[in-house]
Formats: C-alpha cells, sequence, structure tokens
C-alpha cells in the first residue's frame, strides 16, 4: 500500500542537512556553568534566564542576528 504522504527517502538533501532556524539559545551562568536553553523571543522580551544561585546568565552570543532585530522591532509595536 502506498503511502499517503508521497515517496520517504533516508538520504540527506542534496545540500547537505537543512539548516536549522527555530533553535534554542543557550544560556549559561559563568560562575558555575548552569546550563538553560530558551526561545529567542523570551531573550529578547524579558531578558536571559537567571541561575538559581547566582543570577543573570549570559547566552552564547548567536542569537544576535537578523531575526532577532525583526523579532525585536514585532515586539516594540506590540503586534
Amino acid at each position: 500500500m502506498p503511502s499517503p504522504h508521497g515517496e520517504r527517502s533516508a538520504a540527506a538533501p542534496a545540500g547537505g542537512a537543512k539548516k536549522q532556524t527555530a533553535r534554542m539559545i543557550k544560556c549559561t551562568c559563568a560562575t558555575c556553568g548552569y546550563v538553560a536553553r530558551t526561545s529567542r523571543m523570551w531573550i529578547v522580551e524579558v531578558g536571559a534566564p537567571h541561575c538559581p544561585r547566582h543570577g543573570a546568565m549570559t547566552t552564547d552570543g548567536r542569537e544576535r542576528d537578523e531575526r532577532q532585530t525583526d523579532l525585536e522591532d514585532f515586539v516594540r509595536r506590540g503586534a
């Protein structure tokens, strides 16, 4: 019986693996190394999460890109 979703292939796409666009941002406590992951939206809206023992955490620096700028504009407009 044929699949209702069409043919399936186990091979990766010709250009390699698809780039992941919806990613969780890694936040780390500089003091103890505690790690939490959160979406770009929450970092923009309320900031990075806090370590239970040491407070504010730092992000891995990859969340600042064009999509974040677009999201910041979206949040400022209140849309």
